[in-house]
């Protein structure tokens, strides 16, 4: 069955923000929404169980004379972030959502105004990535971008700190797949995009400010849910031989690359084969009764926007 889209919302953009431990970031993103006072917007924060409650704090220091209307929830408990995306996602009034980290925000010269007016005219558009900007205005390098290019292309995924998605695309996914719990659910999600006939956009002159603050950050938990996730993508996602192939150049690929982290950020991984194998055995049996895999075509696809330049020409 098809969800059901809500389609007589006054709003034209919903504002998704998932927020933890972390008030003055969260508040700061919220105040450099302003910038979007041409569109019709509502702002949803959802507080997935800080230490102390986030609203209080966020409330007190807004001007009277905000623009715009934002609601607050809070989870009991830490669900962590991809289940409280995909509460956010679901329950926004507009049809197009702009999802942020909480430590991402807007700058007044950043052309959301663009990218905004580009996914509302362009049906085909299920997501629009943002270019990745440093806190003084200067653009990160590019391997810290969703892609090298400076033209308007089509490209393979968004990245998770600030995009543009279209609702109903979205939900026609299945949402973000709660078990990966963090990383990598946007890579999921826009096979099954593309699956089903959306593209995704990367728009350069189209930006975010993204500071990467550190708090709550584990790399170790990076490197392993990376290679756990890229693995539960290829079994839910990948047709059955080449899954077969993948799935153990996958773990292979993740036993030599730890090294290099272990290195960099001075942690050990002991364990880490062991704990990678139980959780894809914990996984497997949910996995193989309820996978759709994805076309062989989706794949092709996939694999040619990673390797060549295709511009994006507007409808």
């Amino acid at each position: 069955m098809s969800p059901t889209i809500n389609t007589d919302s006054d709003f034209d953009l919903t504002v998704a923000i998932s927020a933890h431990n972390r008030p003055d970031v969260a508040l700061r993103a919220i105040l450099s929404l302003t910038h979007l006072s041409p569109f019709k917007v509502e702002v949803r924060l959802t507080d997935d169980c800080s230490t102390q409650p986030l609203e209080p704090y966020i409330k007190s220091a807004l001007p009277d004379n905000y623009p715009f209307p934002v609601i607050f929830k809070r989870n009991a408990t830490n669900l962590g972030y991809i289940p409280t995306r995909n509460q956010l996602n679901s329950d926004a009034l507009a049809p197009i959502i702009l999802s942020l980290d909480d430590d991402a925000y807007l700058a007044p010269d950043g052309k959301l105004d663009v990218a905004i007016r580009t996914i509302q005219k362009d049906k085909t558009i299920g997501a629009i990535a943002l270019a990745h900007y440093n806190d003084d205005g200067t653009r990160k390098p590019d391997f810290m971008q969703p892609s090298k290019m400076t033209e308007e292309c089509y490209i393979s995924n968004y990245y998770g700190y600030g995009h543009l998605i279209r609702k109903e695309a979205f939900l026609k996914t299945g949402k973000y797949r709660e078990e990966f719990y963090f990383f990598r659910e946007e890579i999921d999600v826009c096979k099954r995009m593309l699956d089903i006939g959306y593209s995704v956009v990367y728009l350069p002159d189209s930006y975010v400010f993204h500071s990467h603050d550190t708090r709550g950050r584990n790399e170790k938990n990076h490197l392993r849910y990376n290679a756990r996730n890229s693995i539960l993508d290829a079994m839910y996602n990948e047709p059955f031989p080449m899954m077969m192939c993948t799935v153990p150049y996958r773990v292979i690929d993740y036993i030599r690359w730890r090294k290099v982290p272990q290195k960099h950020y001075g942690f050990s991984d002991k364990g880490g084969v062991q704990w990678l194998i139980k959780e894809i055995l914990l996984h497997s049996w949910n996995i193989f009764t309820h996978r759709k895999p994805l076309k062989y075509s989706t794949y092709r696809k996939w694999k040619q926007l990673k390797k060549e330049f295709q511009k994006y020409e507007p409808n």
